[in-house]
């Protein structure tokens, strides 16, 4: 009996210690706030050297906390931007990069992790693109629409949750969306960056069909109206930055500043005609991608720290699970890199410095991307269609940038008369790269002519029906632009060559999500003298690659690519594999 009762008496005091245990760790850890202000660009933010005195709030966070003069978006507007945030992938991994798509119930998101670990967790947005449709709200004990209202309306409603809630460990996302066109700010801020308010009209520039005209190319904004848009950009900045300020001064007051982590990001900057265009969406040069990112919490990380580590959007989950002492899935280690990845000394000897960053496109335009490695970014081909005036599409050269000398974008080395060999010899592994990239990541179809050595040029066509193709693009990339869908077939018949090059020619055919439901297409395929291929193929039973000819042209092979499923190599002939091995699909 006593020796029952002091079993007892040991398990209860076990119990007990494992409460306190948890307790203490729950109790230590640190508050959480990301604040993402939509479309903010880096080059307009005091402590990453703007001349204007837009946000003094930030600056005094940063120089408190840790600024990464490095950061970069995965996209130039905000649905896959702020889903690299919350998942730790790109937008070609995670896939919700065009407007009909949602995250796939299997990857994991930031959100849910922390409200596991025991993290009371609310969230206030105010853009369409950040809906709970889109996997958003997963995890999020409150996710509050707040789409049209203004900062001060958000913070004031973040106040009052936090509040409610000040005795629990909390994570708060922050979306302010002032800083997107169009621009209204209030007169006061208005006046305050040198718009002249007393015209009856002053907000014109600030009215989003007015500003929509600029996004063509061919629509010259005079200097004058530039200067205002600008301004009134730069008041929005500012009026955020005050909306900041009220949180922080509440945080102290309620000593809980030095106790929660801050962090400020955004997931897409602005382009003022620097390029020819206005707004984002379908470019990726610096004023759209390079962004701010501060973090601030004193525990973890010094004063004034300014890092050179390349950093992006892919970073922000694994960084903040770090921060909390969460262990980090194997999801957000795939691409992300945690704080003391980032802030170790170590951190250039562990090549972080070289690391490479990936941003990428495709809504307004072809699908693109931008490859920052080293002291060069590479952006990639693609096709682009004007909003407005010319509906034509036009192709766009790639370029090279050293961005070490030129921030701004301004001198693409590849148009360079001098040296270009050398430029070409810099640009070219990362346009491979990129080629790789896309093979692991993208979607679709691909049909791949492996040609006899002694055989010329154009001589296979092919038609498909019921496929996404709509034009060939640079690394085999399409934008389903014209692709009509109905009753889930397209429209029409795309045509297409395989002419030889290096001994091989791919024609990639990119699923949409619509396109994903069909379970098969209709697929020609003729030489000069005879048809060589006609049927149609399962697209379920594509786990393989599938040979479509083999004979004295040579071999056509179709197999799905990217993340669309996991293809398998069995049951290949020597020379099947060989042939594979030699295109790059297999090792």
């Amino acid at each position: 009996m006593r020796k029952a009762f002091l079993s007892i008496i040991l398990v209860l005091l076990a119990l007990s210690i494992i409460l306190l245990y948890k307790t203490f760790l729950i109790t230590d850890r640190p508050n959480i706030i990301l604040i993402s202000i939509d479309t903010l660009r880096q080059d307009h933010v005091g402590v990453y050297g703007y001349e204007r005195n837009t946000t003094p709030v930030l600056d005094k966070i940063a120089s408190e906390g840790v600024v990464f003069k490095n950061s970069y978006s995965t996209a130039p507007w905000t649905l896959p931007s702020h889903m690299s945030m919350f998942t730790g992938l790109p937008p070609s991994v995670h896939m919700v990069d065009i407007d009909d798509r949602s995250l796939d119930s299997k990857k994991d998101i930031l959100t849910e992790i922390l409200n596991s670990s025991g993290y009371v967790t609310g969230g206030f947005f105010s853009a369409i693109y950040l809906k709970g449709e889109y996997g958003f709200s997963r995890g999020f004990d409150l996710y509050s629409n707040e789409i049209k209202k203004d900062s001060d309306t958000i913070t004031d409603k973040a106040l009052e949750w936090i509040e409610e809630r000040k005795q629990s460990e909390f994570f708060l996302f922050l979306h302010y969306f002032d800083v997107h066109w169009p621009y209204r700010p209030p007169v006061k801020y208005a006046e305050k960056f040198g718009v002249d308010t007393s015209q009856k009209r002053w907000f014109r520039y600030g009215k989003l069909m007015f500003l929509r005209n600029f996004t063509d190319p061919s629509v010259k904004m005079g200097e004058k109206t530039r200067k205002k848009v600008i301004d009134l950009y730069d008041a929005e900045i500012y009026r955020i930055d005050a909306s900041i300020g009220r949180l922080i001064a509440y945080l102290k007051e309620k000593k809980l500043y030095d106790k929660t982590i801050i962090m400020v990001t955004s997931d897409h900057g602005e382009e003022f005609k620097e390029h020819g265009s206005f707004g984002h969406f379908h470019q990726l040069y610096s004023e759209l991608i390079n962004v701010p990112l501060i973090i601030r919490f004193p525990k973890i990380i010094p004063g004034g720290v300014v890092s050179e580590i390349p950093v992006s959007s892919v970073d922000i989950s694994s960084i903040l699970l770090d921060m909390a002492s969460i262990d980090i899935p194997s999801q957000f280690k795939e691409y992300g890199k945690s704080i003391d990845e980032m802030i170790n000394k170590d951190a250039e000897n562990k090549g972080l410095q070289t690391r490479q960053i990936i941003s990428e496109t495709r809504k307004g335009s072809t699908h693109h991307f931008a490859y920052i490695k080293k002291s060069h970014k590479y952006i990639s081909p693609y096709m682009f269609q004007p909003l407005i005036k010319k509906k034509k599409w036009v192709r766009i050269d790639d370029k090279l940038f050293n961005f070490r000398s030129d921030i701004s974008d301004s001198f693409n080395l590849l148009k360079s008369e001098l040296d270009i060999g050398k430029y070409r010899e810099i640009s070219d592994p990362l346009k491979k790269e990129i080629e790789e990239y896309t093979k692991a990541n993208i979607p679709g179809i691909r049909i791949v002519f492996f040609p006899s050595s002694d055989v010329g040029a154009n001589l296979i066509s092919g038609s498909i029906d019921n496929g996404s193709h709509s034009e060939e693009l640079p690394f085999g990339l399409n934008f389903d632009r014209n692709d009509r869908i109905t009753d889930d077939k397209l429209s029409q018949t795309i045509k297409f060559d395989l002419h030889i090059k290096n001994k091989k020619k791919e024609i990639v055919f990119h699923l949409n999500k619509k396109l994903e439901t069909l379970s098969q297409f209709k697929i020609k395929i003729s030489s000069v003298e005879n048809s060589i291929f006609e049927g149609e193929i399962n697209i379920t039973k594509l786990v393989k690659p599938l040979t479509l000819y083999k004979g004295s042209l040579g071999s056509i092979f179709i197999l799905k690519s990217g993340n669309l499923s996991n293809v398998t190599y069995t049951n290949l002939s020597e020379r099947e594999k060989n042939t594979l091995k030699t295109l790059g699909y297999i090792n």
